[in-house]
């Protein structure tokens, strides 16, 4: 079943009198429950098109359906309700909070959106991240490894539909970039969460369920 969709997608950014074309008409997919990998070179558009899909930023031109509503014309507290609700991010950098324990900064969801937090799948998704036992420490303690599990149970905490992750290995080392992609593939396995992950590694996701190229502002599915 589809739950995420884009028509005619592009945007454009202005640089002096030069307009710049970084995403054009791009047209995808993407269904419950799977598996989805966007790569591409550097500076291709990637961050950008993801920041489209999750409702970060507005396109130029072109849709975004969500569940078949077109996402841009809600109102403005609905699409909110949906990004803290329905969306986890995970970024490269992680983007904890320094003076917040670890189980405080993925509790922080749950009070940002005003949502009671399921303690029974709190616990199973502290176990299967294997962050049960650094929960009190602060995020400066952890390695960056720990502290992109971390990262990745925040954007879980509330049980989203979609997780949207923007090249969540790139700073890692090759040890823990294969750790979270397991962690990944275990997720979107366990849990039926759909997946949106950029990455400039594709031997990462060896078998996702779909697989696409950013190249020249055109998403090529692969």
């Amino acid at each position: 079943m589809e739950i995420l969709k884009c028509a005619n997608l592009s945007k454009n950014f202005k640089q002096g009198k030069e307009t710049i074309h970084v995403l054009k008409s791009i047209n995808a997919q993407f269904y419950k429950g799977s598996m989805n990998i966007i790569m591409g070179e550097s500076g291709s558009g990637k961050t950008t098109l993801l920041n489209l899909l999750s409702g970060i930023e507005q396109p130029t031109k072109g849709t975004v359906y969500y569940q078949q509503a077109n996402f841009f014309k809600l109102s403005e507290k609905k699409q909110s309700q949906i990004r803290g609700n329905d969306y986890g991010i995970v970024f490269q950098f992680f983007n904890l909070i320094p003076e917040l324990s670890i189980e405080d900064n993925i509790k922080l969801p749950s009070i940002i959106n005003h949502q009671p937090l399921d303690l029974k799948y709190y616990r199973k998704l502290m176990k299967l991240l294997n962050i049960e036992r650094i929960k009190s420490k602060l995020p400066s303690h952890l390695s960056g490894g720990e502290q992109q599990r971390v990262a990745i149970a925040r954007a879980m905490s509330l049980k989203p539909s979609i997780v949207f992750a923007d090249e969540p290995t790139g700073n890692l080392d090759k040890k823990n970039s294969q750790i979270i992609a397991r962690l990944f593939q275990q997720l979107n396995s366990l849990f039926g969460t759909t997946f949106i992950i950029v990455t400039h590694d594709p031997t990462l996701f060896p078998n996702p369920d779909f697989k696409y190229k950013l190249d020249d502002g055109q998403l090529i599915y692969k």
